[in-house]
């Protein structure tokens, strides 16, 4: 039993299955885990916190602003079948429909390629719940991959099957790792151009990392006072979280207009 309409339910479990089968994938996620591991295992920003729940929320950052690229640059080339003729026309064809098999094509692999990376986050946070002999950390954990993880893998990975189907593949990764630092990393100080970095629009996870799991304020806001970049509450948290899905939906909407419109 599933509480996923059949026809979503078939087309992830035949995308996970194809992306399983991608030995590729794995020589390149096997090495980015490790990597992630090392970076948060040598980090002060970890090791130096006494609060089990903040070492939680800044090991759910590192995971989101560093091996987010990495995740989104894997899946580039998702809907690049879809630059074919005909792709389109045979999607819809199918008794998912073309909207549901490219979603599925989207969603199966992108589960995939997370899940290394969320047992990391669940691994770590489990010893330092054993540690501090509580359930925070766990429940941390769980609310760190809802909301500081998932939803910016989402919007990065959308972005990056959309530009899959505008540009040529290695052109498109580069484009999807400066994008990531600029909405993520780079603030005004850093380089001379306007960023979305600090505001709610910024898919890094700061504001639930510090308004939920005891993070710096100053990962959510970066300094900033304006309206893009209010001071941690709840509608401000809230509000990061429902536009950066929002992104993701918008990037998603047009991968599948374009599609469209190529068959």
């Amino acid at each position: 039993m599933t509480l996923l309409p059949p026809a979503v339910a078939g087309t992830l479990r035949y995308e996970t299955r194809l992306v399983l089968r991608r030995k590729g994938l794995w020589l390149s996620l096997i090495p980015l885990t490790l990597l992630m591991l090392l970076l948060i295992l040598s980090s002060e920003k970890v090791s130096g916190l006494a609060d089990p729940v903040a070492r939680v929320g800044n090991t759910a950052l590192l995971l989101s602003i560093f091996g987010t690229p990495g995740v989104a640059v894997i899946l580039t080339d998702q809907f690049a079948a879809a630059r074919r003729p005909g792709i389109a026309d045979l999607l819809d064809a199918t008794p998912a429909g073309g909207t549901t098999r490219m979603l599925g094509t989207l969603i199966g692999p992108l589960l995939v390629v997370l899940t290394p990376v969320l047992a990391l986050l669940f691994v770590l946070s489990a010893w330092w719940s054993v540690a501090a002999l509580e359930l925070e950390p766990l429940f941390g954990a769980a609310i760190a991959a809802l909301t500081v993880i998932v939803p910016g893998a989402l919007a990065l990975t959308s972005f990056a099957a959309l530009l899959g189907v505008l540009l040529p593949s290695v052109v498109a990764r580069i484009v999807v790792v400066v994008t990531w630092f600029w909405a993520t990393v780079a603030t005004p100080s850093l380089v001379p151009v306007p960023t979305i970095t600090g505001t709610l629009f910024s898919p890094a996870g700061g504001y639930p990392a510090a308004g939920w799991l005891h993070v710096d304020p100053v990962w959510a806001h970066r300094f900033r006072t304006d309206p893009l970049g209010p001071a941690v509450t709840t509608p401000a948290i809230l509000s990061n979280i429902v536009l950066v899905l929002l992104l993701a939906a918008i990037f998603f909407a047009l991968s599948r207009q374009l599609v469209g419109r190529r068959s």
